[in-house]
């Protein structure tokens, strides 16, 4: 399993929102494909003039699935629905304190 680098934080924040200090939780609602990576829609985040949502997809791109759950089913991922949140912040240590 992959997840976002430190450096994806700053890169995936809103522009229109930088200095605002605003953190937000985006509900994701995925699928994992064939190459693990997450195929998502993002709920609405409240801040429509921000554009968290954009944010927590572009965040989404850098995650990938393992190829099996956890023991003792493991099971495929491919074509598994995933629901799950991404912290969308300024920082990774922002996103961490939420």
């Amino acid at each position: 399993m992959e997840i976002p680098s430190s450096a994806d934080y700053p890169a995936s924040y809103p522009e229109a929102a930088r200095g605002t200090g605003i953190v937000v939780r985006v509900v994701l609602d995925c699928i994992v494909e064939a190459d693990y990576r997450i195929a998502c829609a993002a709920a609405d985040d409240g801040f429509p003039e921000y554009d968290f949502e954009q944010a927590a997809l572009l965040l989404a791109t850098r995650f990938r699935s393992a190829s099996r759950t956890r023991p003792p089913n493991g099971v495929e991922t491919i074509g598994k629905r995933v629901r799950t949140s991404v912290v969308v912040a300024e920082t990774r240590e922002a996103a961490r304190s939420r």
